[in-house]
């Protein structure tokens, strides 16, 4: 089985990276835990370019519609460091990561 490396060149995510997030919510609003937590995204910037440590934008492809209101128009979404768990620049890495964790792995 592949291993990930968090960390191969750096400890923090770049633009561009792939990334599987995670928000703290008491109840799952509406599925937004359950769609974060099984679906990769990708980071297309930040949300205040000059500033290293604003939000970073994480788009996504395939939103469901009853939550697509919690997206911006270009289908991203504001993502804080802490709440990114795994990334990397390829994203069949965490494609393996999904898998282990959809058969408790």
């Amino acid at each position: 089985m592949k291993h990930i490396k968090k960390f191969e060149t750096t400890d923090k995510p770049q633009i561009n990276d792939y990334v599987i997030c995670h928000e703290e919510y008491d109840d799952d609003v509406e599925g937004i835990n359950t769609f974060l937590d099984n679906n990769i995204g990708q980071i297309i910037g930040r949300f205040n370019n000059n500033d290293i440590t604003s939000p970073f934008l994480v788009k996504y492809e395939n939103i469901p519609n009853d939550i697509g209101y919690m997206f911006n128009k270009d289908k991203s979404r504001q993502m804080l460091n802490y709440e990114i768990i795994h990334f990397s620049k390829n994203k069949e890495d965490l494609e393996h990561v999904l898998s282990a964790n959809k058969y408790n792995l």
